[in-house]
């Protein structure tokens, strides 16, 4: 009666790994609205005028964007405001703040909305794993005969080596995400470092996003926001 009883852990896991798979696939990871769609229709937006010796005080806004955000470049793909740590996700055709990567099983970007959607994704999809695999290794075989209960040997060990392995595969991605975050910086800020800290003159190897792991735990909760970081140049 014991053996017969469900293993309610297995059906929480994977209920959480559905919630947050959903969780991480249908929502915005924030995309960045464009230019156009930002500014009243039929308005064309004043460029910034440089200051002159002889004004005294900042004339009226002519519309609701701010200065500084009007000096920001545009993207060259979607027209939208390229705000530090933004990039251009061909795969939506948006540009997503703070991007990790573009998620082929999600459908969706890993971005600033969804990252922590996905790293919790990462550790319930593991855990779920390697439940399956334990109660796979320890199910009761109660084959009638000596064929049966091989084949159900068989199905055992091949049921619980492929969660295994996929297991230590999702754990692996878990602790290089853990990583990153620690570190403050995305996949694509990794991958691309040297690239992006020759465009901004830094040493190859510095993060300039880094404000130690404490902190940079907090931006990525969205408990702080990292207005260090809003200083960088996209």
């Amino acid at each position: 009666a014991a053996n017969a009883t469900p293993h309610t852990h297995l059906y929480l896991l994977l209920a959480a790994t559905w919630t947050l798979y959903a969780a991480a696939s249908f929502r915005d990871p924030g995309y960045v609205e464009p230019m156009d769609a930002a500014a009243p229709p039929h308005q064309v937006i004043p460029p910034v005028a440089e200051p002159s010796a002889t004004t005294t005080a900042p004339s009226a806004p002519t519309s609701h964007l701010s200065d500084a955000l009007l000096t920001r470049p545009l993207c060259l793909h979607c027209d939208a405001v390229l705000l530090p740590r933004t990039k251009h996700c061909h795969d939506c055709c948006r540009c997503v703040r703070r991007m990790d990567h573009h998620c082929w099983w999600l459908g969706n970007c890993v971005g600033e909305k969804t990252h922590g959607n996905f790293v919790a994704y990462r550790a319930a999809q593991a855990s779920l794993l390697f439940a399956i695999a334990a109660a796979a290794l320890t199910a009761p075989h109660d084959g009638a005969g000596a064929g049966t209960a091989a084949l159900e040997v068989t199905a055992s060990v091949v049921c619980t080596s492929l969660c295994a392995l996929g297991g230590c595969a999702a754990l692996m991605l878990l602790v290089f995400q853990c990583a990153l975050v620690l570190r403050g910086e995305t996949t694509w800020e990794k991958l691309k470092r040297k690239h992006l800290n020759a465009s901004m003159q830094l040493p190859p190897e510095m993060r300039p996003y880094d404000r130690g792991p404490a902190r940079n735990v907090l931006i990525f909760l969205g408990c702080v926001a990292d207005v260090a970081g809003a200083s960088v140049p996209p």
